[in-house]
């Protein structure tokens, strides 16, 4: 007998869900945000429905790897991903982005449908902590890239306003 298992977490980002897109769908960033990923085999962009990806992850008991495929890729508003594993059953994340003024509201769902047993209460607080550091991660992530990419839109115009050509 199997449970269905999940949990949801959000954090509100300070970023177009456009950029927040581009960082969630590209593999190559989550070991920048997601604590337990420690390093990703993908191609260096955001990844569309039926692609994979392979991430190492690092678990209290060593190094897990998962074989991850794009079940959905609705730009900018959703992506999920599913990774079939031998203990757990699968494990499907999905990230949901919301606008909200400037700001965008990111929510991720982690489900894992056919679970074999439920999750002590250990094993939820470190999922919930886990879900949490990620999103905070994610967001610190994306909004020092806005800040980058604002600092340098602005050295561009006033070195067009000089005459300069933009570097």
């Amino acid at each position: 007998m199997t449970i269905s298992f999940h949990r949801q977490h959000e954090i509100l980002i300070d970023a177009p869900a456009e950029t927040i897109y581009d960082v969630i769908c590209n593999p190559n960033f989550r070991p920048l945000w997601c604590e337990a990923s420690i390093r990703t085999e993908a191609p260096d962009r955001p990844l569309k429905r039926r692609e994979t990806f392979r991430e190492e992850w690092r678990r209290r008991r060593g190094i897990v790897v998962l074989k991850w495929v794009v079940l959905d890729d609705d730009r900018p508003d959703s992506w999920t991903i599913r990774a079939d594993t031998d203990l757990l059953g699968p494990i499907v994340i999905r990230y949901c982005l919301s606008p909200e003024g400037a700001a965008t509201r990111c929510i991720e769902h982690v489900s894992n449908p056919r679970r074999p047993s439920d999750p002590s209460p250990d094993q939820l607080k470190r999922i919930d902590e886990e879900a949490i550091a990620g999103l905070a991660g994610l967001k610190q992530l994306v909004e020092q890239r806005v800040r980058t990419h604002q600092r340098s839109d602005t050295a561009s115009t006033r070195s067009t306003i000089k005459g300069e050509r933009p570097r």
